[in-house]
């Protein structure tokens, strides 16, 4: 494999990875401008659960970015996950 695998419109992959980034890191903005934005007065608990609630959105966001712009370093992350996670046939 080379240095940059094109698509079939010419579109390099790498210049299609930012996209997916940039999904992410909105999220992320948007949860610091509203519910983490007085971070200092809130209270542990309702500041965990918003963190982590800010995480896992964040993640399927970027998940579902970068499976709709066929990035393919997702595609062998989830084959490598699906394998790890499926159960093993026992052996005779």
């Amino acid at each position: 494999m080379g240095l940059t695998i094109i698509l079939g419109g010419g579109v390099s992959v790498y210049r299609l990875r930012p996209l997916a980034c940039a999904a992410l890191a909105g999220v992320c903005w948007a949860a610091m401008a509203w519910p983490l934005a007085h971070w200092d007065v809130q209270r542990f608990v309702p500041k965990l659960a918003w963190l982590l609630a800010t995480i896992v959105v964040a993640a399927l966001i970027f998940f579902a970015a970068a499976t709709l712009l066929r990035i393919a370093e997702l595609n062998e992350l989830t084959a490598a996950v699906m394998r790890r996670l499926r159960p093993r046939k026992a052996r005779p």
